[in-house]
């Protein structure tokens, strides 16, 4: 029973008291019973004050609990003229000016992180309470190489690669990972939300950075040694070619022989020299001069260029391009050393007999180059475009560097994988 319905019943009882006894004494001393029934209506008012009383106060403090409840921090209360009253509704308005100020302060500080995170040049995935992807920035969709829709609400676990690794991850640690041709650096922490911990993760693209440090420290080698065996084999070149003049000195089976000896190191220093050429191409790569091209011309063009070695390997060889135009803006000579590069690497993994498979698909700006050669070992994944490095007996690993070169200064994203036995893809992302 609330205090207002016990209060009213109260003084309904005792005044209805009051009335019956007044009504006794009427017949034997009626000045008594006017003096009675004056007390009555003096007790009246004065119940109905205290009622007043009461009552403001416990209506305040409904009003107040219903406010905070639906958390209505906009209501406040004005002064009553009483003490106890307006001692209250001062406390009262003084906790709601507080409380709305920490919730604007909670609210702005909240918007103000997401519009950090969305804007974050580091990548930034937050997982939930249950360890779900409750929000991931546009940059970390970036360098992932994935929609946001595909990883949000997911299960780190759920998925391959790199995001597989990274739920593998303890806690507070970083790693270096290698996702394709990027090389990402990861770190995992944690914040407490509610008392409990959550987990977030910083992605942070080296590959720019490391790409630059490693041309500064190869180009710098590579151009001493170029220029120390070149200087060196054209001196030793002119020394052996005069030297042939003295093959009319010697017996003629000697003489013949001498000639050939000496053929032998020109040859010699002359692959030597073409060898180092090869590695000052890669340094002395021009910047792109990028016009508008159709790919689809120009994929038709290098299939041309290896259609016999393919038959010649019992290789097939198809282009099998989007019925849409694939308009892409690059420098011709450039993308065109790339495919050549791509294919010939193709065709020697797969030796004799197997097949290559060019796709286009226009509506992701993408192209694929398919084929069935021996794939990519696990050992050898982890150092695809590192420069240099060739997983063939004889190979210089100029190919794969030039591939990084050119379409990391286009701008474009590629992938080079064994998505399954016998099959190998290199995707470019125009």
């Amino acid at each position: 029973m609330k205090f207002r319905t016990r209060y009213i019943a109260y003084v309904v009882f005792i005044h209805s008291s009051m009335i019956l006894l007044a009504m006794l004494l009427w017949k034997h001393d009626k000045r008594l019973f006017l003096v009675t029934e004056a007390l009555t209506l003096i007790s009246l008012g004065i119940s109905y004050a205290l009622y007043a009383s009461f009552i403001k106060p416990l209506n305040i403090l409904a009003v107040a609990t219903e406010s905070i409840k639906e958390k209505d921090f906009s209501i406040k209360f004005l002064p009553v003229g009483q003490y106890e009253i307006d001692q209250l509704v001062e406390v009262y308005n003084r906790m709601i000016d507080q409380l709305r100020e920490e919730r604007i302060l909670t609210r702005e500080k909240h918007y103000f992180l997401e519009q950090l995170v969305t804007a974050s040049p580091s990548g930034i995935i937050i997982l939930s309470l249950d360890q779900k992807v409750s929000n991931v920035n546009p940059t970390a969709a970036r360098i992932l190489g994935i929609a946001i829709e595909k990883i949000k609400g997911t299960l780190l676990s759920h998925h391959q690669g790199i995001l597989k690794e990274i739920s593998e991850m303890e806690n507070q640690t970083s790693a270096i990972i290698q996702h394709g041709s990027k090389t990402i650096k990861v770190q995992k922490a944690h914040f407490i939300d509610q008392g409990t911990y959550r987990y977030f993760i910083l992605l942070e693209e080296l590959t720019s950075e490391i790409l630059q440090a490693e041309k500064q420290a190869y180009g710098k080698v590579i151009r001493m040694m170029s220029h120390e065996i070149n200087n060196s084999i054209a001196a030793i070149n002119s020394i052996l070619n005069s030297t042939k003049i003295y093959k009319d000195q010697l017996k003629p089976e000697d003489g013949q022989e001498f000639e050939e000896v000496i053929q032998v190191s020109i040859d010699r220093n002359t692959k030597l020299g073409k060898f180092m050429s090869n590695f000052a191409d890669v340094v002395r790569l021009p910047p792109a001069k990028r016009e508008l091209a159709d790919l689809h011309q120009i994929l038709q063009n290098i299939v041309k260029l290896f259609q016999q070695k393919a038959i010649d390997q019992k290789i097939t060889l198809q282009l099998n391009a989007d019925k849409f135009d694939f308009q892409v803006f690059v420098d011709r000579h450039q993308i065109d050393q790339v495919l050549i590069n791509i294919l010939k690497n193709a065709i020697e993994s797969i030796g004799q007999e197997g097949s290559i498979e060019v796709q286009t698909i226009v509506s992701q700006k993408l192209l694929i180059i398919r084929d069935s050669g021996a794939g990519i070992d696990e050992e050898s994944r982890s150092k695809l475009f590192t420069p240099f490095f060739s997983s063939k007996t004889e190979g210089q690993g100029i190919g794969l560097t030039i591939i990084r070169e050119v379409l990391v200064g286009h701008g474009f994203r590629f992938e080079l994988s064994t998505v399954k036995p016998k099959v190998t893809e290199f995707k470019i992302y125009f």
